[in-house]
């Protein structure tokens, strides 16, 4: 158990994270808080909401998902591609009305770049397949529109296979198959998170690159295995797939992921991920927090959801994007240096991602 966390020792994160690249691999704000906001009317919600809460948590970059195989989505396919159109199409319009301090962006460098210049930056990631309608084609317009990561499934069962949370466990479809493999010739990044076990491995057998995992815990840790989606964690064996493949995982901070506990504490958090770090290496581990805490009860019940989720899952110290500091200085306390915390917090995914998307 590391010491106490002082308000000096988050001083001391936010001056080492500055010098740094801190990437967020999950950010559900597209579908849970622009979308939502954008449907009430407003605008600008990146400058007014988002930016300011990412500048105090000294995060530069995230992976901004579009996503339709949950909520009012989860169990029908028509509408699938509009409501991912129009997420799109509300993500181009925030980096409008941003003044340019928000970015799209397609590629690693871009990321590096916006970086460099002052500027958060986002890449936008497919979160469940049901988008493409099973059309080829359709994959190929949402790469056009600047979609760079694909992630088949959200728990749920699709056309092109069956997610975490589907007990029969059947895998890749055929098309899922020959998807995976597109995703790999559009030199896109495969996302193998909410898939379930079989369709893991159906998956990264069928993909020729470096995949990730962009937001889970250790399923030998912790099952996570109540609730609505079941079975969600990952495997010592799937990570060490990973690992031979040259991918990079990041770690969730909710308390689901990481403790059946009532409560969970940074401490949780940690201990995943240095489970991972001796199985697959310090350059393969990153951070996928998977905050919800913008996912207001009246934004999620707006998209369909009849049981919001709320602050039962947050992990203390560590509750939103604002509070990043606190888990870098508890990589501090740790003992880790600064250059291996540097990879930790997002230098592991910027290489990876320049490595596939130039």
């Amino acid at each position: 158990m590391s010491k106490k966390i002082t308000p000096d020792d988050i001083e001391d994160a936010r001056r080492l994270q500055s010098k740094h690249f801190v990437f967020d691999c999950h950010s559900d704000i597209p579908l849970l808080d622009i979308y939502p906001r954008r449907l009430r009317g407003e605008t600008q919600v990146m400058r007014r909401i988002q930016l300011p809460r990412h500048k105090e948590g000294v995060v530069n970059g995230a992976i901004f998902t579009v996503h339709c195989d949950c909520m009012r989505w989860a169990t029908q396919y028509a509408g699938a591609l509009k409501e991912i159109l129009e997420e799109i199409d509300y993500v181009y319009e925030e980096e409008k009305e941003s003044g340019g301090e928000f970015v799209i962006a397609r590629s690693g460098s871009d990321l590096e770049n916006a970086w460099k210049g002052g500027r958060f930056s986002a890449l936008m990631g497919l979160e469940g397949a049901k988008a493409i309608e099973g059309s080829l084609e359709a994959l190929h317009c949402l790469y056009r529109l600047g979609v760079r990561s694909f992630g088949i499934t959200h728990n749920v069962r699709n056309q092109l296979a069956d997610g975490a949370g589907v007990r029969q466990n059947y895998g890749l479809t055929d098309l899922g198959k020959r998807v995976v493999e597109e995703v790999k010739n559009l030199n896109m990044v495969l996302d193998l998170v909410h898939l379930s076990e079989k369709g893991f491995y159906d998956a990264i057998d069928a993909y020729d690159g470096t995949p990730i995992i962009s937001h889970t815990g250790c399923r030998d840790l912790n099952p996570f295995d109540h609730g609505k989606v079941p079975w969600r964690n990952v495997t010592d064996k799937q990570i060490e797939k990973l690992g031979e493949k040259g991918g990079v995982m990041g770690i969730a901070f909710l308390k689901a992921f990481v403790t059946d506990n009532d409560e969970s504490t940074v401490e949780d958090i940690i201990r995943h991920l240095e489970h991972s770090i001796k199985l697959i290496g310090i350059d393969s581990v990153g951070i996928g927090p998977d905050y919800i805490d913008y996912g207001l009860p009246e934004n999620q019940l707006l998209l369909g959801e009849k049981d919001p989720l709320g602050t039962e899952l947050d992990t203390e110290g560590v509750e939103n994007i604002t509070k990043i500091p606190y888990f870098t200085a508890a990589l501090m306390k740790h003992g880790y240096s600064e250059a291996e915390i540097s990879r930790i917090l997002g230098g592991n995914f910027l290489r990876l991602f320049k490595k596939v998307l130039g």
